[in-house]
């Protein structure tokens, strides 16, 4: 879940650093504070994104996702 209004967003600061570790260290988090989820479902859920997406050619089940094309 993120927090609408929190003011943590994708900023120039962070291009020259792993964009994705630099979002997420804005919400001053440690592993305590996070539960992981969905390591025990079929299909798995995807939980991850990227901030570059390319079209690699793959193809496969969207599993009900909604995804872009």
């Amino acid at each position: 879940m993120l927090w609408l209004g929190s003011g943590v967003y994708f900023h120039t600061g962070c291009v020259k650093v792993s964009p994705e570790s630099c979002f997420l260290s804005q919400f001053k988090l440690n592993r305590s504070q996070v539960e992981p989820f969905g390591h025990d479902r079929e299909p798995k859920e995807i939980l991850v994104w990227h901030t570059k997406t390319k079209n690699i050619g793959t193809q496969g089940e969207n599993h009900g996702y909604i995804t872009e094309k």
